[in-house]
């Protein structure tokens, strides 16, 4: 007998609402910038979740400051409790801090739906 699970639609959010409080359990948002090309191109349509778990070294993140700009980053640990937040290595963008920055994870990345346009 094969088990069936149920396949959840991400929900779509704009880019003025991937700071709400409840995002759900798994969504999708357009990138904003080409911080980790080639992997994720500027308006590709990412699919994150926020039900799994902690995030793993070099796991792709969405992440938000302390002034709520968020970005899609590489997880990479530094030591207990302190983390960054680092795009793709030729991109030129710099990394963000989790102390510094004020950084929480919004999302862990499962995978890319299309692209816009």
């Amino acid at each position: 007998m094969i088990d069936l699970v149920p396949m959840i639609e991400p929900i779509q959010i704009e880019w003025e609402s991937v700071m709400q409080p409840d995002l759900p359990p798994l969504f999708r948002v357009a990138a904003p910038d080409d911080a980790m090309a080639p992997r994720i191109c500027k308006g590709n349509i990412v699919m994150f979740s926020t039900t799994e778990g902690e995030p793993r070294p070099n796991d792709v993140v969405l992440v938000a400051d302390d002034t709520e700009r968020w970005a899609i980053r590489a997880y990479e640990v530094r030591r207990p409790g302190h983390w960054r937040a680092v795009a793709a290595a030729a991109s030129g963008y710099n990394p963000l801090d989790s102390q510094v920055d004020g950084l929480k994870v919004l999302g862990i990345y499962v995978g890319q739906w299309g692209r816009l346009g």
